[in-house]
């Protein structure tokens, strides 16, 4: 969405309308973006929810896992974990702060160009 917005621009540098008419364009753009982005984050927080879902159910479900809490063996459950958990949860934190930012920037511009 953001080579639309470019689009946009270029065609609205070439074009001899009215200034309204250009800002009533890029708001419309702007609130799909924000549109867009929030379908974005809350797809990706169902996608957190799931992964965490199954890291919990590998926590519970590893041998020692509940006994070894009280036990003192608790090491031997963390080894229930895979290194792509790790990274499986550092992706889903990436998207939702691309996301955030995203939305943080259109929501900015929006704010501007009310101004107008």
């Amino acid at each position: 969405w953001t080579w639309r917005l470019v689009r946009l621009a270029r065609l609205e540098s070439s074009e001899a309308s009215g200034v309204q008419k250009i800002v009533r364009r890029t708001q419309k753009a702007l609130r799909f973006g924000a549109k867009l982005n929030l379908v974005g984050m809350a797809l990706t927080l169902l996608a957190a929810e799931q992964v965490v879902g199954t890291l919990i159910m590998k926590a519970l479900v590893a041998p020692g896992s509940l006994a070894g809490v009280w036990s003192g063996t608790a090491p031997q459950a963390m080894q229930a974990f895979n290194t792509i958990d790790v990274f499986v949860i550092q992706a889903t934190t990436n998207t939702l702060c691309a996301h955030f930012i995203s939305l943080l920037s259109t929501l900015s511009l929006l704010a501007r160009s009310v101004k107008w």
